[in-house]
């Protein structure tokens, strides 16, 4: 016996009030949203930072070594989503000295450079639905 899939009918409240099905209409209000939400330059967003100090502390301004890569790799947490590059934390971590080797380069390349790469500068926003609420407003996300 198979069963026939579940029509999705979630309807959702828009910014502006208005409830659509349109998938295009909802694309749009979250690119507004999350544009909002991301480049909010309100003044209460403003950040507090401290005093500088009046001790002559000494930074290594050094390209990182093997081993700071080595040990920063070692710290990061099993079964993550990846980025954009598809790459997660567990093949950088199982990949063994070839792949430390070659991302100790890359983080080097671009420190030298100073510039990142397209790739690294662009996220990927997948807003989820609390359990339960399948539609509603933004603020249930």
């Amino acid at each position: 016996m198979s069963r026939k899939p579940k029509a999705n009918n979630t309807k959702i409240i828009l910014l502006n009030r208005s409830i659509s099905e349109n998938k295009e209409h909802l694309l749009s209000d979250w690119c507004k949203y999350f544009s909002n939400l991301l480049n909010n330059e309100s003044p209460s967003n403003k950040t507090n930072y401290p005093e500088p100090s009046d001790d002559n502390i000494e930074i290594n301004t050094e390209p990182l070594s093997f081993k700071e890569v080595e040990e920063a790799v070692r710290t990061f947490k099993n079964n993550k989503t990846p980025g954009n590059d598809i790459l997660t934390s567990d093949i950088l971590k199982e990949g063994g000295d070839f792949i430390l080797r070659k991302l100790h380069l890359l983080i080097n390349i671009v420190y030298e450079h100073r510039s990142a790469p397209e790739q690294w500068t662009t996220g990927l926003i997948a807003p989820l639905p609390k359990k339960g609420q399948r539609s509603g407003t933004f603020n249930k996300f």
